[in-house]
């Protein structure tokens, strides 16, 4: 099995603790997905900037069918945490 190394909120300091105190002020949590790109926050930033615009800018899809569409592919690619987190928002639509 793979071990990921990461960063967590109990020592995490700088840019890091600044985006996971974000994340918990918005989310209740950081996600896993997050933390394991804890050694390099600069890429937590990116992949929540571009999951933003993905999932809210202007579209002819609503944020369901996102979400729909979010849950298909992660079926696809066999990953039940994805599945499980798509799902869980997918369910507020």
């Amino acid at each position: 099995m793979a071990r990921i190394k990461i960063t967590d909120y109990r020592e995490a300091s700088g840019r890091l603790l600044e985006i996971y105190h974000d994340m918990i002020r918005k989310r209740g949590k950081p996600a896993e997905v997050h933390k394991i790109q804890s050694l390099r926050p600069v890429s937590i930033a990116k992949h929540i900037d571009l999951y933003l615009d993905i999932m809210f800018s202007k579209s002819d899809l609503s944020r369901a069918d996102r979400e729909m569409m979010a849950v298909v592919f992660s079926i696809k690619n066999g990953c039940e945490y994805c599945r499980l987190h798509r799902a869980e928002a997918l369910n507020q639509y």
